[in-house]
C-alpha cells in the first residue's frame, strides 16, 4: 500500500515541525528557561506555534492518508495536502509576524482540509 502524497506531506510537515521545535529549544537555551516561557513573548509565540502544529497535523495526516487509501482522485488528495501544508505555513508565519489575519487564514485552511477529508470519508463509507 503506497501513500506517496501523504508521505510527501508528512515529510514536509515533519521538517517544519522539527524546525519550529529547534527554534523553541534555541530560544530556551539563550534565555536559560527550562520550562514555560519565562515571560518572554517571543518564546511564548514559538511554543504556541509549535504546539498548534502538533495539535493539528496528526489528525490532518491521518485523514489525508485515509482519503488517499480510499482511492479518491489524486487531484483531490493533492488539494487536501496543499491545504494542510499551506495552512500550517500560514499559521506559523502569522505567529512569528504578529499577523492575526495570517494566523486565522492558516487555521481556516487547516480546518477546511480536515473537514473536507472527513466528509469525503463519510460519503465514501456510506456509498461504498
Amino acid at each position: 500500500m503506497d501513500l506517496p502524497i501523504t508521505s510527501i506531506t508528512a515529510a514536509i510537515l515533519a521538517v517544519m515541525i522539527t524546525a519550529m521545535s529547534l527554534g523553541v529549544s534555541l530560544r530556551r537555551q539563550k534565555l536559560q528557561v527550562a520550562v514555560g516561557h519565562g515571560d518572554d513573548h517571543d518564546l511564548n509565540r514559538r511554543i504556541r506555534a509549535h504546539a498548534n502544529a502538533i495539535e493539528t497535523v496528526p489528525l490532518g495526516l491521518i485523514l489525508l492518508g485515509l482519503v488517499e487509501m480510499a482511492d479518491f482522485i489524486g487531484l483531490f488528495v493533492w488539494l487536501l495536502a496543499a491545504l494542510l501544508v499551506l495552512g500550517r505555513v500560514a499559521h506559523a508565519a502569522g505567529m512569528y509576524r504578529f499577523s492575526t489575519s495570517l494566523r486565522a487564514t492558516g487555521m481556516v485552511m487547516t480546518h477546511t482540509g480536515s473537514l473536507i477529508a472527513a466528509v469525503l470519508l463519510i460519503w465514501s463509507c456510506l456509498l461504498g
